[in-house]
């Protein structure tokens, strides 16, 4: 089995395993291997964890924003709990 990456008709890549002898066409038919489906997150509640991480950091405009330390941390302390819920998800 070999890995073959492609992209679908909506721009979303995906990763098959094919056969080695099968073509890279072939890879829709194949195994798929891909992250969870991130439409299945609960996005208002991502939403309602960025707003209030930014209002807990004092971030209320461009400004503040420019001006704001370690942003990454904050955004991604809001979004990990929910993407680790979903590759939770995916093992039950």
């Amino acid at each position: 089995m070999r890995t073959v990456i492609w992209t679908d008709r909506r721009g979303y890549r995906h990763r098959s395993l094919v056969k080695n002898d099968d073509p890279d066409d072939a890879a829709p038919m194949g195994i798929l291997q891909d992250p969870p489906d991130f439409h299945n997150v609960d996005w208002e509640s991502v939403i309602k964890d960025l707003h209030n991480a930014f209002v807990d950091t004092g971030v209320y405009s461009w400004l503040e924003l420019q001006h704001k330390q370690n942003l990454q941390n904050v955004i991604f302390r809001a979004v990990k709990p929910h993407i680790i819920a979903l590759f939770r998800s995916m093992e039950e």
